[in-house]
């Protein structure tokens, strides 16, 4: 932001300058008024304008006087313009780094006019500085719903702010109570994600040679208990391996890999970040795991920054095996997550020409292609895209995940009778799965509007399994569209308590906290959610 964007009502400082009172031309702030009779208004204004030149000029320190003199003269009934007289002043505070009086000056502006939008963004960004971010999150909640939300500068800020809260509450959560492990099919998904991984594709030399009845232990327990999905048992199963084996075991550099595997699936970053360097700084690692410890560290490196700096492993890994399908589906999915579908559109049809049986992969393709048409708004290409997914859905019968994402597509495009199908034969294949009851629920109340069969839905699916986060969410999402903030936050509050994992925790912190700043902005303001004409937490439904 320029210095004359900074301050509000500024004029071009041509019109401030007059000769013979101009600050800047005899170095001293202005200390009065003429001694001819003005109004208190009238000498508020003159001091704005001297500190108006000063900012211009870079004088935050004789600015700050000059707006000081003009809070001090100007008649309390005038509140718009005491408002700016604070305002100003906080920006000079801003300038200089004082944060603290940057945020008192804009409260003080906020009393004047409770509807300064300038006034909360600068308190922002004063808290941003202070990295009170919950507080932050609310200020720019209020500056959008003033500016009706199309300021997109201020709505990808408000966006990233929530973004960097709810990790840190997610982790704050992790450090409190102590990581845990996501669910069972979640950690199903993600290793789906995946076209050759080695612990899905390694088998271990037969035991029928050893000591009979002898106990399996070591990186053998783990990958066991890695296959039978009991997730629980695998890392101590590999700590046993690592300790056991010193330096130089067989396995070693496998149960390093896996720990670490479980570690990120877990949110704990730091031991998965450990082990993942002492395999990757071990000259007697082959390639095919360094090349898996490299996409691993890339998803690592994601969840903490959430920005572009994950490509180098990931290049890494390339140079390492370049016809290795999962390097280029993995860095595909981390680019959809951050919206970059072109990019991760060539790297799906790689991926897919390398791994052409792979359900997820082809699928992922046309999904993406499918949201560059509608980004583009290309209805031929996006008709073509949907055309394709049916397609590769009939190809792969049996994938649910294809299904759900048809399914979501359709929705999108208002062909709940087509989506409505899809969900039906999701349900037939993952009959126990509560998460599709919640899509089917989300499905109806977009389709019909029915809350009444919405609620339905999602009883049975809690009846079905009530630790399902996603019922939750879906709840409060409701009680959004019903404009019941409160019972929204409680939702999204159940939602946290039933996240396992940084993924999980991430998103429901996501919602709850966007919900809460919007309750507080609105009491901030001195509305109501009837009164926005554009609902800032119009989240779609899933």
């Amino acid at each position: 932001m320029t210095d004359k964007a900074v301050l509000d009502e500024i004029q071009p400082i041509a019109e401030l300058e007059a000769p013979g009172n101009n600050p800047e031309v005899s170095g001293e702030v202005a200390t009065g008024v003429a001694e001819e009779s003005i109004s208190p208004l009238s000498a508020a204004e003159k001091f704005k304008k001297d500190g108006n030149r000063c900012f211009y000029n870079y004088r935050y320190v004789d600015a700050i006087r000059c707006y000081s003199k003009a809070i001090d003269v100007c008649p309390k009934e005038y509140t718009t313009e005491l408002a700016i007289y604070y305002h100003n002043r906080a920006a000079c505070h801003e300038m200089i780094e004082n944060w603290i009086q940057a945020k008192e000056d804009c409260a003080k502006a906020l009393e004047y006019n409770r509807r300064y939008a300038k006034a909360y963004f600068r308190r922002a960004c004063a808290h941003v500085a202070t990295m009170d971010l919950k507080e932050c999150l609310a200020d720019l909640t209020a500056t959008c719903i003033l500016e009706d939300c199309k300021n997109v500068q201020n709505m990808k800020f408000r966006h990233s702010v929530g973004q960097q809260l709810a990790i840190a509450n997610a982790k704050e959560k992790m450090i409190r109570e102590g990581t845990s492990l996501p669910s069972k099919r979640y950690i199903r998904s993600y290793l789906a994600t995946f076209i050759a991984d080695p612990m899905l594709t390694m088998t271990l030399p037969s035991s029928d040679d050893a000591v009979a009845d002898a106990p399996v232990r070591g990186f053998a327990r783990a990958h066991r208990a890695f296959l039978e999905e009991r997730f629980e048992d695998v890392i101590s199963a590999c700590t046993e391996e690592i300790d056991s084996s010193a330096a130089g075991g067989q396995y070693r550099m496998h149960a390093l890999f896996l720990r670490a595997t479980l570690h990120l699936l877990s949110g704990s970053a730091q031991e998965c970040e450990q082990d993942l360097q002492t395999l990757l700084g071990n000259d007697e690692t082959d390639d095919e795991l360094r090349i898996y410890a490299q996409i691993r560290y890339a998803t690592l490196i994601f969840q903490a920054n959430q920005d572009g700096q994950f490509l180098g492993a990931l290049s890494q890994a390339e140079m390492l095996g370049p016809k290795n399908p999962d390097i280029y589906n993995q860095r595909a999915m981390l680019l959809s997550h951050m919206e970059r579908f072109e990019e991760a559109l060539d790297d799906f049809e790689i991926a897919a020409r390398l791994a052409p049986t792979h359900a997820l992969t082809v699928l992922n393709k046309h999904l993406t292609d499918y949201r560059i048409a509608v980004k583009e708004g290309d209805q031929e290409r996006l008709e073509m895209s949907v055309q394709r997914l049916q397609l590769t859905t009939g190809r792969f019968p049996d994938c649910e995940e294809g299904l759900v994402m048809l399914s979501q597509v359709h929705t999108e495009q208002k062909n709940y009778l087509q989506a409505s199908k899809c969900l039906e034969r999701a349900v037939k294949l993952s009959p126990t799965n509560a998460e599709l009851l919640c899509h089917q629920a989300v499905l109806e109340f977009e389709w019909h509007d029915d809350i009444e069969l919405f609620f339905a839905k999602l009883e049975q699916a809690i009846l079905l399994d009530s630790q399902c986060r996603l019922i939750y969410e879906n709840l409060g999402r409701a009680e959004l569209r019903l404009k019941n903030l409160p019972l929204a936050v409680n939702y999204f509050f159940w939602a946290i308590s039933h996240s396992r994992g940084l993924e999980e925790m991430y998103n429901s912190y996501s919602l709850h906290n966007a919900t809460v700043a919007e309750v507080t902005a609105l009491e901030n303001l001195g509305m109501a959610q009837e009164d926005l004409t554009i609902d800032i937490l119009d989240i779609p439904l899933p």
